[in-house]
């Protein structure tokens, strides 16, 4: 591990349980840093740039690659700073915000703030209702109205998008 992104990541690894043994373990570690970089964890910005849409949306290659080495590896607890323990607070309100829906998965209240997130900083349409009718056609879960304008005044909130 040299670079800051790495590091940054390593630093979270136990503060946050991150693992990459099951998917939902992996689904969680992608949208827990994607959403992290938004928040403004500097030191996670490097991976910005490298996600792509994907099946549980924004996805990053080289963030499972670092999360694959670092599950080979002893971790050392590192402390964050100031700042970085902000966000990570803001962050883990963020989270519990938006609970999960009881027929989805555990980490799909992340899953449709990433996505939401992504694709509206990624299309050329901020057109609310087309996002809703494309992430309702990729997930059941997520074709519940109320749900996804609680997730958009959490994001709102949160200063992530402004609408």
């Amino acid at each position: 591990m040299t670079n800051p992104s790495e590091l940054a990541l390593a630093a979270l690894w136990k503060k946050l349980n991150f693992n990459t043994n099951t998917l939902a373990d992996r689904i969680r570690l992608q949208k827990t840093v994607y959403l992290l970089s938004k928040l403004g964890y500097n030191e996670l910005k490097a991976y910005e740039k490298t996600y792509q849409m994907y099946i549980y949306g924004p996805y990053s290659q080289k963030v499972a690659r670092d999360a694959f080495m670092l599950s080979t590896q002893e971790i050392v607890d590192t402390p964050l700073s100031k700042e970085q323990t902000e966000i990570l607070k803001r962050f883990c309100d963020l989270e519990s915000s938006l609970p999960n829906k009881n027929e989805a998965p555990l980490y799909s209240n992340l899953e449709l703030m990433a996505n939401i997130l992504y694709l509206l900083e990624n299309n050329q349409s901020h057109d609310l209702k087309s996002i809703f009718a494309y992430l309702a056609t990729k997930k059941s879960y997520f074709n519940d109205l109320v749900y996804f304008n609680k997730a958009l005044d959490i994001l709102q909130s949160s200063g992530l998008i402004h609408l």
